[in-house]
């Protein structure tokens, strides 16, 4: 009679057989995104993360065979339900065992925080279980994302120049802030986004191991204090300038070694409200794309929720990019 299976709490002396967990996970499902034992010690240390409350291992003996985490996002008012189930242990109940358990801790998150929670599940189209499980739990369909690419073997078109009143620099972390405030507005208007809190900014976005300053870049406003409407700067940035757009990038070494490619990936595009409309974006995707090429990187990559309200989707195709993976986020409300 086989033994029962262990439900507990994670470590840190769990993460290396976590991150085993992940890869073999990764050669069914096949996401292109390779997470090691780095970026789980990056969950475990990122604003407002407790693995002990919100976060479970499944064993079977002394082997991790699958997890789960309830991940909060912005002010709590989200949360992420993350986890994976070993192939080899798959269709015998542990994902739907494991769903309840998230979906219990996203209640009592609700409880905490005085009020309902939206959960979602992310689910990639290779893991068909996932999809059906969600539907199956009464989470409905509420976004469609495309992973998309663009191979740099030929040349990007030349960079566009940017829009009268508007020069277009190198990332400087001496506008980090400035970018970071940037990004909160280009944002805001965008279906789950969250605003990001300086810490929150520094633990994801321009503080991590993947961040390339030297790949991104920042559209500055040099017209009436910055702006077309005559509002004011923001602190952090030059006189008589606003940070109007930005583009961040990222270049992943696992994701490198384990695809067979270098990659230059284009981690946040965003132009401020006011600015848009004005060919901004595609003069900063430009810009990426040639210092990729430039960098020796091979490919270019990003993903995109294709109901952007912004018209992203059509702006990247534009640039030559394709997708080349999908995936879908199910959400519900969960009460307290």
């Amino acid at each position: 009679m086989a033994e029962p299976l262990l439900w507990r709490a994670p470590t840190r002396d769990d993460i290396a057989a976590w991150a085993g967990l992940l890869a073999v996970v990764e050669t069914v499902d096949r996401t292109g995104e390779y997470l090691g034992a780095e970026d789980l010690v990056d969950d475990f240390e990122a604003p407002g993360a407790a693995p002990a409350s919100d976060a479970v291992l499944v064993l079977d003996r002394d082997d991790i065979v699958a997890f789960g985490w309830a991940q909060t996002r912005g002010g709590g008012e989200r949360v992420l339900l993350w986890g994976a189930v070993h192939p080899d242990h798959r269709r015998q109940g542990i994902g739907t065992a494991l769903l309840g358990w998230l979906e219990r801790r996203a209640a009592a998150l609700a409880a905490q925080r005085g009020g309902p929670v939206e959960v979602e599940v992310r689910a990639p189209d290779s893991n068909v279980g996932l999809a059906t499980l969600a539907s199956r739990r009464d989470l409905v369909v509420s976004r469609w994302w495309y992973q998309m690419q663009r191979r740099l073997d030929t040349p990007p078109a030349p960079a566009r120049p940017p829009p009268d009143g508007v020069t277009v620099a190198h990332f400087s972390h001496a506008l980090d802030e400035a970018v970071r405030v940037a990004h909160n507005d280009a944002f805001a208007d965008h279906w789950g986004s969250d605003p990001r809190s300086a810490q929150d900014w520094a633990q994801w976005f321009t503080g991590g191991r993947h961040f390339r300053a030297d790949l991104s870049f920042v559209a500055l406003g040099d017209g009436p204090r910055g702006r077309p409407d005559g509002g004011r700067p923001d602190g952090g940035s030059p006189a008589g300038a606003e940070v109007v757009g930005y583009l961040l990038s990222y270049v992943f070494e696992p994701d490198a070694e384990h695809n067979g490619y270098t990659e230059g990936w284009v981690g946040q595009v965003g132009v401020r409200p006011p600015w848009r409309d004005r060919g901004l974006g595609r003069c900063l995707l430009t810009h990426a794309l040639r210092a990729y090429q430039v960098a020796g990187l091979e490919r270019a990559g990003l993903d995109v929720d294709t109901a952007n309200v912004t018209g992203a989707l059509g702006l990247y195709r534009s640039v030559g990019f394709a997708p080349i993976r999908t995936s879908v986020s199910y959400t519900r409300l969960v009460a307290p």
